[in-house]
């Protein structure tokens, strides 16, 4: 199972629905470099997957750095993986992620992810809290 950053969660519906695959997050190298985020929101990122992987066997889960698709992909041949499960994303990278992990030879199950609030995609969220002042009215509502 892969685990990426749009899901950072124990009710992760890909964890919850494969409760004893072997999982790996991977820090995206072409992505972090560029994207310059700052320490804490690296070690935030860091200890959101350590909390997810303290629910889950040891010795089943692996954080790495890198290529997502290479660590992926070596990961999966190193548990004899005959596919990949994940959840789904609006990420802009992820098709492309998709693509790469089904030319080597590893079919994807996307797992949907309910959805918070409405989203039509014309204004990409950079800010959570900005976000979220546009979107709490209807997270909150009943």
């Amino acid at each position: 199972m892969w685990l990426h950053g749009d899901h950072l969660s124990a009710a992760n519906p890909a964890l919850t629905q494969y409760p004893d695959a072997p999982v790996v997050f991977v820090f995206d190298e072409a992505f972090l470099g560029p994207a310059g985020l700052a320490f804490h929101r690296l070690f935030f990122l860091y200890e959101a997957v350590v909390e997810v992987f303290a629910a889950r066997e040891p010795g089943t889960c692996s954080v790495r750095r890198g290529s997502v698709t290479d660590e992926v992909v070596a990961f999966a041949r190193e548990h004899r993986a005959r596919r990949i499960v994940t959840t789904d994303t609006i990420g802009d990278r992820f098709a492309e992620y998709l693509e790469s992990l089904e030319a080597h030879g590893l079919p994807v199950e996307t797992i949907p992810v309910p959805s918070l609030v409405p989203y039509d995609g014309r204004r990409a969220p950079k800010r959570f809290s900005a976000w979220w002042r546009e979107v709490e009215a209807d997270a909150l509502r009943p």
